[in-house]
């Protein structure tokens, strides 16, 4: 435990696989201890270890019928090795019978165990608010437990889901996960909350965001977590018009090649192409990913986001066939935001919509769709998403060219409006950072002084910088130096 613990994940591997040998003709317990230790040094995305749902399986076949509770323990965390596989749906069946098993033994440690198996295997396009109640009653067990690993894993999942919710949740969990992550001193968690760090940056643009990816994959590397590399590969993409042209391209076809189950690396690739004008390759991927009702697609946590980044592909391409299609698919989740599994915050479902109603000359559709989209964007105070979101609607407008949509259209390509015009004012709390801002002190000095986190006022900031149509700092100062 120890070796895993440190982040020494093949060197715990090695002895709980040995551990598991010894135990095999001698004790139940020994086996089930073994092969769930092996479970807990395990983080894999993107495919299943199959010699960790062999020794999974063997240890449930091995077990009797006075070993009840141990059973739900393995099969809950064999529920989450097939989460990335064709056993999507039995992972499913495994993890809500696990929980319905834990629940009627009343056993805490089962309960603990199916839990966070339910909260991992039912990310998909459907049911955010079970799967939130499902980590909060972990997190909660968890603390009566004192498991701190437990509460671990429940908060680390939390994240993600409130991040497609609401960023004050969200952001008072990274809090409680960056805390428990300081305290513990557990190396994994603490991969976790830089992974999470990198999203918020990269989110609300700020210029640590590439150089908190690449943190994140060292960490990840040193503590021998598999997703390191696809979670950075996903990253960069979202922070693409900042690295060298081909470099993102590259990355991602290195992963799709790597990573075939991951069909997130192809939808990327799609609009990687699409933007840079080689349309018949990407429209080769769009037919490819969107055949037999986009069946390709597995109903997994990269659905919602996948269908989107296919969405705005087709919308680049003026493709009207695939913008059709993907725009019936996209509308039953049109109030939500699309999150790529872990690492990547996609935005507002309403944009893609609002792409491919575009592409569909669904000219009233694609307003109200961008005006939904950039009330998301400046709630999550993303700025680039919102001068995206702008531009395209502005895009939009000439497009169309009704009565008055040349001036909405110029007023949008501006960018934000000061709080002068139609922009909601500044807080008090705002107008605090702002003034500490323009005194020069850092986002930590100013936590310090208004006894916030540091991730509250790096969203105070993108929410001012918003506002008042600032880029960077120099331009917020100047904005709180001007003459009244």
């Amino acid at each position: 435990g120890r070796a895993a613990r440190a982040g020494r994940a093949a060197e715990a591997r090695e002895s709980y696989e040995a551990a598991w040998v010894l135990g095999r003709d001698r004790d139940t317990g020994v086996l089930v201890d073994a092969a769930l230790g092996i479970g807990d040094v395990v983080v894999s995305a993107g495919r299943v270890d199959a010699g960790l749902a062999r020794h999974l399986e063997r240890t449930a076949a091995l077990l009797g019928p006075a070993d009840e509770v141990d059973r739900i323990r393995v099969a809950a965390r064999l529920a989450v090795e097939l989460y990335w596989g064709p056993e999507l749906p039995r992972a499913r069946i495994l993890a809500a019978e696990s929980v319905a098993a834990a629940r009627a033994f009343d056993d805490p440690r089962a309960l603990t165990a199916a839990l966070a198996a339910a909260q991992f295997v039912l990310r998909g396009p459907e049911g955010p608010e079970d799967r939130i109640a499902l980590g909060r009653e972990l997190a909660d067990l968890a603390v009566r437990r004192g498991d701190e690993d437990a509460e671990l894993l429940a908060r680390r999942m939390l994240v993600p889901e409130l991040m497609q919710s609401d960023p004050v949740q969200a952001d008072a969990e990274l809090d409680v996960l960056a805390e428990l992550a300081t305290s513990t001193g557990r190396p994994l968690a603490q991969w976790y909350v830089l992974l999470f760090r990198a999203v918020r940056s990269t989110m609300a643009g700020h210029t640590d965001a590439l150089d908190l990816v690449e943190q994140a994959y060292r960490l990840g590397r040193l503590v021998q977590a598999q997703p390191a590399s696809i979670y950075a590969t996903g990253q960069r993409f979202a922070l693409r018009r900042d690295l060298p042209a081909g470099s993102v391209e590259h990355d991602l076809r290195r992963h799709v090649a790597r990573y075939p189950v991951l069909t997130v690396f192809r939808c990327q690739l799609a609009v990687v192409l699409a933007e840079n004008g080689r349309g018949e390759e990407a429209c080769a991927l769009l037919d490819e990913l969107t055949a037999g009702d986009c069946a390709a697609l597995p109903p997994d946590s990269l659905w919602l986001a996948n269908a989107g980044l296919l969405a705005e592909a087709a919308a680049l391409l003026d493709h009207g066939r695939h913008a059709e299609h993907l725009h019936a698919v996209l509308s039953p989740y049109a109030d939500r935001v699309a999150m790529q599994g872990v690492p990547i915050w996609n935005g507002a479902v309403a944009r893609y919509l609002a792409l491919t109603a575009t592409t569909l000359g669904r000219w009233d559709e694609a307003d109200t769709r961008f005006q939904e989209a950039l009330r998301i964007h400046e709630a999550w105070g993303a700025a680039p998403l919102s001068a995206q979101t702008m531009g395209e609607h502005a895009a939009m407008l000439r497009r169309r060219g009704a009565p008055g949509d040349r001036t909405r259209a110029a007023r949008l390509a501006a960018g934000p409006p000061t709080p002068a015009s139609t922009a909601a004012p500044l807080t008090a709390r705002e107008f605090e950072v702002l003034d500490a801002l323009a005194a020069g002190s850092s986002n930590k000095e100013i936590a310090r002084r208004l006894h916030l986190s540091v991730h509250t006022v790096e969203r105070h900031v993108a929410n001012i910088y918003v506002k008042i149509g600032a880029r960077n700092r120099s331009e917020a100062t100047a904005f709180a130096i001007r003459p009244a």
